[in-house]
C-alpha cells in the first residue's frame, strides 16, 4: 500500500499502524531512525502497550516471511476459478 499517506481512508490508530509497519520494514532507509521515533511516539498515543507489541510482533513476522520467500524465489500459486469479465 504504497499510497496510504495519500488515500484520506485511514483513521489516525489505521495510519499509525501503517507507518509503523512501514518503519520497520525500511531499517535501513535514510532517516530511519528519526522517522520511527515519531512513529513510535504517534503509535503509543494511539495504542496500549498491550497492542504496540502485538503490532510490532505481526509485523515481524510478515516481513520475516516476506524476506524468505523472496530469498528462497516463492511464488504465489496460480489464481484458479477466476472469470474473466
Amino acid at each position: 500500500m504504497a499510497t496510504w499517506r495519500d488515500a484520506g481512508i485511514f483513521s489516525d490508530r489505521e495510519r499509525a499502524a501503517l507507518c509503523w509497519a512501514e518503519c520497520l520494514t525500511g531499517l535501513s532507509l535514510p532517516g530511519a531512525a528519526r522517522e520511527r521515533e515519531n512513529a513510535y511516539i504517534e503509535l503509543c498515543a494511539r495504542f496500549d502497550g498491550d497492542e504496540v507489541l502485538a503490532l510490532t510482533t505481526g509485523i515481524a513476522g510478515i516481513n520475516a516471511w516476506n524476506r524468505i520467500g523472496a530469498g528462497l524465489r516463492f511464488a504465489p500459486p496460480p489464481a484458479t476459478g477466476l472469470v474473466a469479465a
